[in-house]
């Protein structure tokens, strides 16, 4: 069983990202942006066509996976509060069948 972290960011998950990679000697296997989606950035802020829809980096057997989020109330990326004393992170479980 591995568990995968899902970080939430509000506009920096490119450069985090890129971060753990160097940090962590890894590799970005997937990024996908808004832009990406044209009906979904209808529904975001302007400017967000080049945040992280979802994007995931892999340094030995550690996978990091994060994306941007918009803090709101509408939209289909948006949450209402990124609440850092709670911790923006999500936990995948990836179990081997």
């Amino acid at each position: 069983m591995q568990l995968h972290p899902y970080l939430s960011f509000t506009g920096c998950a490119k450069e985090a990202i890129e971060l753990y990679c160097k940090a962590l000697n890894g590799k970005i296997e997937h990024t996908a942006t808004y832009a990406e989606q044209p009906e979904m950035l209808k529904t975001l802020p302007e400017g967000w066509g080049d945040k992280v829809m979802h994007t995931s980096m892999s340094a030995g057997e550690i996978v990091i996976m994060a994306s941007d989020v918009v803090l709101g109330e509408n939209g289909p990326c948006a949450i209402k509060e990124l609440n850092y004393a709670a911790s923006p992170v999500s936990l995948s479980i990836n179990c081997a069948s």
